[in-house]
């Protein structure tokens, strides 16, 4: 609301409790006399006091008036602790997910990953980037899953016989921006490897398996009628196999929703599932997190590594000490 000041002695006595000795306008005066004379001059006061008075206020301004605003600090995190842990920590807090770390039914969970577009390191082809689902967050990593047949789902296969897994970038945001609140970004680089469905299946949404199984049926139509030499649809090619055009949009949807009830039902095979989805545990060798908010000083960064190796062992291993970096 705009505001008028006022000097204090144009104004109405309001109250004395509300005049202090040291918010008076403090006048005094002296006596000289020169040749039998007196006279009077007015000592040097203090400026007077000005208060706000507002256009349509009935009280006077309170204490908040002339308060600012007190910034949140945010503490470093304890040596040596497991990033996720706290990973898993914050998004308990924020309910998406369990005290065991498994998805919370109905939590909108997910996870951006990008992985090199072919392990040519030549190639000029951008990083295969996508968001999936988080299914599940443990100290061994972190779970979700993509359909069989994907790019980052051939390259797993391709590298089944070998230790080495497939290396990955995440990003991850939770939170937000808003007064009195914060968000966190959490990022970060590892290795991900194929685990068996069977360990995050009862976690996943039953869209996400319904439309997985669909798409992979839809995608053998395809093949068959391709083979065959009876696709003559120009609207059913496919560029690759995580990008197949709709073509006919109501058999699809009776594909769908055919796969639907069948889950439902108890009707489709664990084996079908099997060969749809393909589970996918990410294991980090470095992450940071970067929190804050509207009432931060600055945005707090943190960052955590360790060692990796060509054996399992290194998934086990002990988180360095955090790095505290700057915001950018």
């Amino acid at each position: 609301h705009p505001s008028i000041f006022l000097p204090v002695m144009t104004m109405p006595l309001i109250s004395k409790a509300l005049m202090t000795s040291s918010s008076r306008v403090m006048m005094a005066s002296s006596v000289s006399r020169r040749g039998g004379a007196s006279s009077r001059r007015l000592l040097p006061s203090a400026p007077p006091l000005l208060i706000p008075v507002f256009d349509n206020a009935t009280t006077l301004p309170t204490a908040s008036f002339n308060q600012r605003r007190c910034y949140s600090v945010t503490h470093p995190p304890n040596t040596g602790s497991d990033p996720l842990h706290l990973f898993r920590r914050e998004c308990i807090s924020r309910k998406l997910c369990d005290e065991d770390g498994t998805r919370r039914t109905g939590a909108h969970w997910v996870l951006s990953i990008a992985a090199n577009a072919s392990a040519d390191n030549a190639s000029t082809e951008p990083p295969n980037l996508r968001t999936v689902g988080i299914q599940r967050l443990s100290s061994d990593g972190i779970d979700f899953c993509v359909k069989k047949g994907s790019r980052i789902a051939s390259q797993l296969q391709q590298m089944e016989s070998s230790p080495n897994g497939l290396p990955l970038s995440i990003l991850h945001l939770q939170g937000r921006i808003v007064a009195g609140e914060s968000a966190e970004q959490w990022r970060g680089d590892g290795l991900c490897y194929a685990i068996p469905l069977k360990e995050i299946l009862p976690h996943m949404p039953s869209v996400t398996i319904t439309s997985m199984v669909a798409s992979q049926r839809i995608q053998a139509e395809r093949d068959d009628a391709r083979d065959d030499g009876d696709n003559d649809d120009d609207d059913a090619t496919t560029e690759s196999a995580e990008r197949t055009t709709v073509g006919n949009k109501s058999h699809t949807t009776e594909v769908i929703q055919r796969t639907r009830m069948e889950l439902e039902s108890g009707d489709l095979s664990f084996a079908e599932q099997v060969a749809s989805i393909q589970a996918v545990r990410f294991v980090p060798y470095r992450l940071e997190c970067m929190k804050g908010g509207p009432d931060s000083i600055m945005w707090e960064r943190w960052e955590w590594k360790r060692p990796v190796g060509n054996d399992d062992d290194w998934k086990s291993a002990e988180w360095e000490s955090p790095n505290v970096l700057l915001p950018h």
